[in-house]
C-alpha cells in the first residue's frame, strides 16, 4: 500500500510535467508569430518550464529520501495519511486544465497581429488560473521533504548526542 501511494504519485506528477512541457514548446511556437504578445506568451512559457523542472526535480529528491528513510516515522506517516494520494490527485486535476489549455493554444495562431491579441487576451485568464494549483503542488512536494530531511537530521543530532554522552561516561 505504501509503494503503490509513492508510485501513483509520481507517475501522476511525471504525467503533468511531461504536459506542461508540451505546453510551453506549443507557448514558443505560437509566440513566434506575434510581435505584440510573443514577449508575453514566452514569459508565461519560461513560468510553465519552471514549474515543471522544480517539480520533476522535487519529486527526484522526494523519491531519494524515499529509498534513504524506510523506517522514517514521518515518511510512513505520510504513506498511511495519504498526502501522497492528495499529490497524485493534485498532478491529475492540474494535467487535465493543462492539457485542455494545450489544445486550445494552435487556435491563438493568426496571421494579424491583433487577432493573435485577442485571442491571447482571451486565453490569458487561463493560463493564468493554473498558477495558484502550480504553486499549491509545489508547495506541499517542497513541505513534505523539508520534514522528512529535517527529521533525518535530527535523529542524527539525536545519534551524535548520544555517541557524545557515551563517551563522556
Amino acid at each position: 500500500m505504501e509503494v503503490v501511494g509513492f508510485t501513483a504519485a509520481a507517475i501522476s506528477i511525471a504525467k503533468t510535467t511531461k504536459t506542461v512541457i508540451r505546453l510551453v514548446r506549443l507557448l514558443y511556437r505560437a509566440a513566434k508569430n506575434s510581435s505584440s504578445v510573443g514577449n508575453h506568451m514566452q514569459h508565461f512559457a519560461i513560468m510553465f518550464r519552471n514549474f515543471a523542472y522544480v517539480v520533476k526535480h522535487a519529486m527526484e529528491k522526494l523519491d531519494t529520501l524515499h529509498q534513504k528513510n524506510q523506517g522514517s516515522p514521518v515518511l510512513r506517516h505520510m504513506l498511511k495519511m495519504t498526502p501522497l494520494d492528495s499529490v497524485a490527485e493534485e498532478a491529475c486535476f492540474l494535467e487535465a486544465q493543462v492539457n485542455d489549455l494545450k489544445d486550445e493554444i494552435p487556435k491563438i495562431k493568426s496571421r494579424f497581429d491583433f487577432v493573435m491579441s485577442f485571442r491571447w487576451t482571451r486565453m490569458k485568464p487561463d493560463m493564468e488560473a493554473l498558477f495558484a494549483p502550480m504553486t499549491n503542488l509545489k508547495t506541499t512536494i517542497s513541505l513534505m521533504i523539508d520534514v522528512i530531511m529535517l527529521e533525518g537530521m535530527l535523529a542524527q543530532l539525536r545519534e551524535s548526542r548520544t555517541a557524545q554522552l557515551e563517551t563522556e561516561m
